[in-house]
């Protein structure tokens, strides 16, 4: 499989690979997973092993010119589908709507004009209005030949359940810490210590790690982040409600961006409660093991558990549309107490 040139996920790799040569080329199929677990970095693969001029057993060759148009999103028979505020014919730079999709359907009727299919890379299915999605439906149902369909998604539940029952299912997986080291390894990215934290801020996603790796502006800015959220278990009233204005005020432009911060958040907290257990070993933000440790010993496993299932509760409200700064401000007051003798 050495020429898909893809880390972790084998098994979709090897699933994708056979029915392609066996012939079992489904119509349609749902990439879910993760974030940044490499679900788009496949997809255009996929695209090119169904395209590829020079096709093998052990994937697409990477490098005769369908290949080489379909990497530059350049090939006539592959087309990517996203939200785009500058190209959004919809209007609405959050979702796809009806009137995208009918754009779609005046090429999806043709015949490919170059290779043996024509594709259609969706690359946040989720984002497709109800109306898209029903538009979708219809052609899922009753397919033109050679047309393959590649839903892409981060949030699995929001698909509606009569596309994912008419969908091949692709279930992909974080990829493992040492998968991630190797992987920057062979890039020369840092020395074994440094390659050890990317890895670990990673969470299991290549693609940040990669991403992070070649910008390390972006490592940066996490570990600013992860400081302010780190400052709040010592901060004052005013500070952690001046947190919160900051959280939303991001919302109001940038939701996704904002639950992203609330997800540094999280990631704070879940390293103090397995400090607190004992397991340093396990902390994802190693560079600040010292603040951890002091943190987590002012604190008991029951204040530490109840804030994080707050955080929890709290993604999930601003996900439905609540009250934002009432649910932030909540947040903020519920940061525990120091017990300043108890374990």
């Amino acid at each position: 499989m050495s020429m898909w040139n893809f880390v972790g996920n084998e098994h979709v790799v090897s699933l994708l690979a056979k029915s392609v040569t066996k012939g079992h080329v489904s119509h349609s199929y749902l990439f879910s997973g993760p974030a940044n677990v490499g679900k788009e970095t496949l997809a255009i693969k996929f695209a090119q092993f169904l395209q590829c001029k020079d096709v093998s057993i052990e994937g697409p060759c990477g490098v005769c010119l369908s290949c080489w148009k379909i990497s530059q999103e350049n090939h006539p028979d592959v087309r990517i589908i996203e939200v785009n505020p500058e190209q959004n014919i919809s209007g609405n730079k959050f979702s796809v709507g009806i009137e995208d999709i009918i754009d779609v359907q005046r090429t999806f009727i043709l015949k490919p004009l170059e290779g043996m299919y024509r594709i259609f890379i969706f690359r946040e299915a989720s984002f497709l209005t109800d109306d898209a999605f029903g538009a979708l439906l219809k052609w899922i149902e009753e397919p033109p030949p050679n047309v393959v369909f590649i839903l892409i998604t981060d949030n699995y539940s929001a698909i509606l359940p009569t596309i994912t029952s008419r969908c091949q299912i692709i279930a992909f997986t974080h990829v493992s810490q040492e998968k991630i080291e190797a992987t920057l390894a062979l890039s020369s990215y840092g020395d074994q210590q440094q390659r050890v934290e990317l890895s670990k801020l990673s969470k299991g996603s290549v693609g940040w790690a990669i991403n992070a790796s070649k910008n390390p502006e972006i490592i940066d800015d996490y570990k600013h982040r992860i400081h302010i959220a780190s400052t709040l278990f010592e901060n004052d009233l005013e500070s952690r409600l001046e947190y919160a204005e900051d959280i939303d005020r991001t919302l109001r432009n940038d939701k996704e961006g904002a639950i992203k911060n609330l997800g540094v958040l999280m990631s704070w907290w879940r390293d103090l409660m397995v400090t607190k257990n004992g397991l340093p070993g396990s902390v994802l933000n190693t560079f600040a093991l010292d603040i951890l440790l002091r943190h987590s010993a002012m604190m008991s496993n029951f204040q530490i558990l109840t804030f994080i299932h707050k955080i929890e509760e709290t993604i999930e409200l601003l996900k439905n549309n609540v009250n934002s700064r009432l649910v932030l401000d909540s947040l903020m007051l519920s940061v525990p107490d120091k017990l300043e003798n108890k374990k």
